[in-house]
């Protein structure tokens, strides 16, 4: 079985919504196309390696009210925890 990696993807629209949710993360770039290139380079990487790399789009105010139900911070990491999750409630 092929390994799997879950890409939080933003739309342009909302990316400055996560810019303020996530103040204190410095790993997103300033402007959505640097975050888009970003991210398209490392999604072509992993599947060049034989990673099916999966795109699951993110809505700010949505992991916002999951962090806050479930008591965490809004960062990086419980954003990919966020990820994850959504996955297992579509069956992924």
């Amino acid at each position: 079985m092929a390994k799997r990696r879950i890409f939080s993807w933003f739309t342009r629209e909302e990316y400055d919504g996560f810019k303020r949710l996530l103040p204190k993360d410095n790993n997103l770039p300033d402007s959505f196309d640097k975050w888009l290139t970003g991210a398209t380079n490392q999604m072509a990487e992993l599947t060049a390696q034989g990673i099916i790399a999966e795109k699951r789009i993110i809505h700010p105010q949505e992991f916002a009210a999951w962090c806050r139900d479930a008591g965490l911070d809004c960062n990086l990491t419980t954003l990919a925890s966020y990820s994850v999750a959504l996955g297992r409630e579509h069956g992924d």
